[in-house]
């Protein structure tokens, strides 16, 4: 199927229609999929990412960039309302400086704590399928590996000064984590940090008014506990399991519904080491849809 490919089908309503590759068919892929290939992953708006494994552990070595959880459901953008930030408690992300142009690419969002309370948000996870907001337990097994707290964030740092300002104590980034100083919005709405702090989630089983980041300063080597509900980093850590690298595929969200038809398409294609020997459509009533259900198939 061509990237983007349109497609029109006798459906009866918007969950039923859902791309799966024919190469794979216990790859039964739905609009929340995701795509993974050798050392890099791909959340639902197809930002893709680096992964590193430090330990026994897999993360992304990127900052999450992603506008909506992995079911598709957006997360609030105030922008420039600063009021709307304050008052937001069901998520919401904001680029550093309201400037995704300069900062998007290289620093990744800033999302506030309701984006990864399940409590606030629907139960959502806004990493991508298979991954999942870390616990402090496992910033804790990280940091144990250089030193513990109170050395560990010279190992989480990127080196030099490209984007830390100087001095960038301790820096050695040996963990290839490469922490950046992504900064934070404030609970006011303002900004601070860039080039001085970096800060990440942690997703505890219950929130306080403690709520727990993980953060790094530029004139330390600390991996320091935080205290804040603003908006700050995510890194994704692996959820277990397999870390797919077959073929798979995003479906497009269904649009144009009647009572009869609806409208939908195929994204981009993470070909893997695995031959693709068809590919189309499959659609059903079910949440369990096959290749026994009715479909189209369009040759490789």
């Amino acid at each position: 199927m061509n990237e983007k490919q349109t497609l029109k089908m006798n459906v009866m309503n918007k969950n039923i229609l859902h791309i799966i590759p024919a190469a794979a068919l216990v790859l039964i892929l739905s609009g929340s999929s995701y795509a993974q290939q050798g050392h890099q992953i791909v959340d639902i708006d197809e930002n893709y990412y680096n992964i590193i494994t430090i330990g026994t552990q897999t993360w992304m070595a990127e900052n999450l960039k992603t506008v909506r959880y992995n079911d598709g459901y957006g997360i609030s953008y105030p922008g420039t309302n600063n009021a709307a930030w304050q008052s937001n408690t069901d998520g919401a992300y904001a680029w550093y400086n309201n400037n995704a142009t300069l900062y998007k690419s290289t620093y990744g969002a800033l999302y506030n704590w309701y984006v990864v309370d399940a409590a606030s948000n629907g139960n959502r996870n806004v990493c991508p399928i298979g991954w999942r907001t870390p616990t402090s337990d496992d910033f804790v097994t990280l940091a144990g590996l250089y030193g513990g707290s109170a050395e560990a964030g010279g190992a989480m740092k990127e080196t030099g000064y490209t984007h830390w300002i100087s001095p960038n104590t301790g820096a050695t980034n040996a963990s290839s984590f490469t922490g950046l100083p992504a900064g934070m919005r404030n609970t006011d709405g303002s900004y601070y940090g860039l080039g001085l702090r970096g800060s990440w989630w942690n997703n505890n089983a219950f929130r306080t008014v403690t709520n727990d980041s993980q953060y790094l300063y530029n004139n330390s080597n600390d991996l320091n506990p935080g205290q804040e509900s603003t908006g700050i980093s995510i890194r994704c850590i692996h959820a277990g399991g397999t870390l797919y690298t077959t073929p798979s595929l995003i479906t497009l969200p269904v649009t144009s519904i009647t009572p009869t038809t609806a409208i939908s398409g195929g994204g981009k294609i993470v070909e893997g080491g695995t031959e693709i020997i068809a590919r189309g459509v499959c659609w059903s009533t079910t949440s369990n849809r096959t290749i026994a259900d009715p479909n189209i198939i369009y040759g490789t």
